[in-house]
């Protein structure tokens, strides 16, 4: 071990206290050998293992091909997203329209059974010799002469 010379944990911080060589050749963190002592690393071993990551990284070629086919998919992608909120919101449009023609039909049907109850009062008395009609909403008690 050469006085001097920096030494550092495998994740890179720099180790300032005792060390001890182990009978492999490795040094370790702490004066002595115990539980928590750690690996430690010279500064250049960090530097060759760095330039031999950096040197797979420049290795690593993308095929032209590859990127053009998954350009091509990113804008179909967002071409067919799209499509679907155009869609949604059509839906959306003819929803909001055929809930305004239930409630105008709704109406109607109650305009027309106030219609019916007022109609069927009003001739109740003519329904009764009427042996085929049958009341339906009318309220009004007939009158049995």
């Amino acid at each position: 071990m050469g006085k001097g010379v920096k030494h550092y944990f495998k994740d890179g911080t720099e180790h300032k206290g005792g060390t001890h060589k182990m009978p492999n050749g490795e040094v370790h963190s702490g004066k002595t050998h115990g539980k928590t002592s750690k690996k430690l690393f010279h500064f250049k071993r960090f530097k060759r293992d760095s330039q031999k990551e950096s040197k797979k990284m420049s290795d690593l070629k993308i095929p032209v091909a590859l990127v053009f086919a998954m350009a091509v998919q990113l804008v179909g992608l967002v071409w067919y997203i799209s499509n679907i909120v155009h869609d949604i919101e059509h839906l959306q449009g003819q929803v909001s329209a055929q809930q305004d023609i239930i409630e105008l039909l709704n109406d109607d049907v109650n305009d027309l059974w106030v219609f019916c109850t007022f109609t069927e009062n009003k001739w109740a008395e003519a329904y009764t010799d009427d042996m085929v009609y049958q009341r339906v909403c009318g309220s009004k008690e007939v009158v049995n002469e």
